[in-house]
């Protein structure tokens, strides 16, 4: 990409069995800082979809994943998202860019 110069980002689908942190130091171990590319994507389709519905919880780790990556990469995370988990968690508690998918 760099020999290219096409802009690269690297996509995270949010897992609802581990931490926040534990995704975030995840990420960080294998995505490199660069000044060159988008922001880091969470995906967070898969939470409507879940027998997981600790709405709370799923907040929490959100805001430790999304904080962390936004504090080492310097660039908000892009959430990737449907209008449901849109209007369920981002809306109101975040002020990120999103991806919306129908």
């Amino acid at each position: 990409s760099h020999k290219t110069n096409l802009i690269i980002g690297v996509y995270h689908r949010f897992s609802l069995t581990s931490s926040g942190k534990s995704q975030a130091k995840n990420y960080i171990s294998v995505v490199p800082k660069s000044s060159n590319s988008i922001p880091p994507i969470i995906d967070i389709e898969n939470i409507n979809t879940s027998k997981i519905k600790d709405k709370t919880n799923i907040l929490k780790e959100l805001k430790v994943l999304e904080n962390s990556l936004y504090v080492y990469y310097g660039k908000k995370p892009i959430f990737y998202l449907n209008e449901y988990n849109y209007y369920d968690y981002i809306n109101k508690n975040f002020s990120n860019n999103i991806w919306i998918y129908f």
